[in-house]
């Protein structure tokens, strides 16, 4: 399924209808996600910084700029410098093991 993503998205860059809505439906999908993450931890401090990551949205990504565009309309900025988030996830579990001894 992944590898038709490009391809889908090429067709909504061209505007083909369909190709628009499912492209649409995939930027809103992923935006109800974030938005229901950062609810979920409002009430617990200040709201995390956002990477996103993967394929489609990380720096580059073909539907990067219209989620982003997406999560700025409702006042969540990505972290906009380049990360590597599985790297700093293996140091946050380093981190936590080495506390567990």
């Amino acid at each position: 399924m992944a590898s038709l993503a490009p391809l889908v998205i090429g067709a909504a860059d061209e505007g083909d209808d369909v190709a628009v809505d499912i492209v649409d439906e995939a930027v809103e999908a992923l935006f109800v996600h974030v938005t229901a993450a950062f609810a979920a931890v409002e009430s617990s401090g200040p709201a995390p910084e956002l990477v996103l990551w993967g394929g489609l949205v990380a720096q580059g990504g073909p539907l990067r700029s219209r989620l982003v565009g997406r999560l700025e309309a409702a006042g969540i900025r990505p972290v906009s410098r380049a990360l590597d988030p599985p790297l700093g996830a293996a140091r946050l579990a380093l981190a936590e093991l080495e506390r567990a001894e």
